[in-house]
């Protein structure tokens, strides 16, 4: 009898340590979240070959996110949020057509106002590079007005002077690029990015404006200088986020 219960109370622990990972009361090892996000995304097809990468999200531990590829992202390119052991799907890369930006939106930002953090600025300032990490971009890559006018005084020196430039701006910490204000809404972000991704390195000015929650609700986006001479863009806003909110305020 002694062995009977001892057997019923490590089984009934079990379900219980089960149910709070599932319900996400207790954050489960990312291992076992990683394999889940794995196995969801790609189902029904095999794991095998899959490759899945962690974004990180300091400001709201309880949720993880990942990018999931197989084929070097030729095949499957997602993006996924799992929460105790539940996975939402945010973002299909690889659909064609493109899904549209207010309705990936507003997915990551159904799950960010749902862990309720009221962002401080420091929070504020990692959500913004959290962000920058979905869209594919490098927070190493943020200027500061001193590093921007660095940038424009080497690009005559030709490509090797600017991805030497590149190498010791990366060294620094991008959190120190990334300005927060509050205007007695939710805290905005004016930041200069250097995307040595695209022709010409141009830098753009990014202006982020979020809820108290640290969600989105508008992003603009305006290029500054290249090296090809090219136009300056005109400035392309993105459909803000009508969804709602306590923290979607105006």
């Amino acid at each position: 009898m002694r062995i009977a219960r001892l057997l019923a109370g490590l089984l009934l622990g079990g379900m219980l340590v089960g149910i709070a990972w599932f319900a996400g009361w207790i954050t489960p090892p990312e291992s076992l979240a990683r394999r889940v996000a794995l196995w969801a995304t790609l189902y029904p097809a095999s794991t095998a070959g899959g490759v899945i990468e962690p974004i990180p999200c300091e400001p709201l531990p309880r949720v993880r996110f990942y990018v999931v590829c197989t084929e070097e992202c030729e095949g499957v390119w997602r993006i996924a949020a799992v929460k105790g052991l539940r996975t939402i799907q945010l973002a299909n890369l690889a659909r064609t057509p493109p899904e549209s930006v207010p309705v990936t939106r507003r997915r990551i930002n159904t799950i960010v106002r749902g862990e309720r953090v009221l962002v401080t600025d420091d929070q504020a300032r990692r959500m913004v590079e959290f962000y920058l990490r979905l869209e594919g971009l490098a927070p190493a890559r943020l200027l500061d007005e001193a590093y921007r006018g660095a940038v424009e005084e080497t690009r005559p020196e030709g490509e090797a002077a600017l991805e030497a430039l590149a190498a010791r701006i990366a060294e620094g910490d991008p959190l120190e690029r990334i300005p927060i204000e509050r205007d007695g809404g939710g805290p905005r972000s004016t930041l200069l990015y250097w995307d040595t991704a695209r022709r010409g390195w141009p830098v753009v000015e990014m202006r982020f404006r979020m809820g108290g929650f640290g969600d989105v609700l508008d992003v603009r986006v305006r290029q500054l200088s290249s090296s090809e001479d090219e136009e300056e863009a005109a400035p392309v806003e993105t459909a803000p986020d009508s969804s709602g909110g306590v923290s979607g305020q105006r």
